[in-house]
């Protein structure tokens, strides 16, 4: 429940760019549109090079100490905020209007 609130909340960014006209900003602005998407490219590098270097197994830890509601708020918010599906989609409501 608590990481359905933090993906929820994550979304709202999205909606008020495209209810603000970020998102048509984003449409018409080629220099605004390049820069959020190296921003996105260097995210992808960036979770490419951390999941290359661990070398361990992919392992559930049973008797790791529970993360606390804030950290998977917080978790459910960036996973959100930076899903370039819901970016794009947001610009395509506005190109759709």
């Amino acid at each position: 429940m608590v990481a359905a609130v933090g993906c929820t909340l994550g979304i709202v960014p999205h909606m008020v760019a495209a209810v603000t006209g970020l998102a048509a900003l984003l449409h018409t602005s080629a220099l605004a549109f390049q820069v959020l998407k190296f921003l996105g490219v260097a995210y992808l590098l960036y979770t490419a090079w951390r999941t290359l270097r661990d070398r361990g197994a992919l392992t559930v830890e049973e008797d790791g100490a529970p993360r606390s509601n804030t950290r998977v708020i917080a978790s459910g918010v960036l996973i959100n905020i930076l899903n370039l599906k819901l970016r794009s989609s947001s610009s395509r409501s506005c190109r759709s209007s």
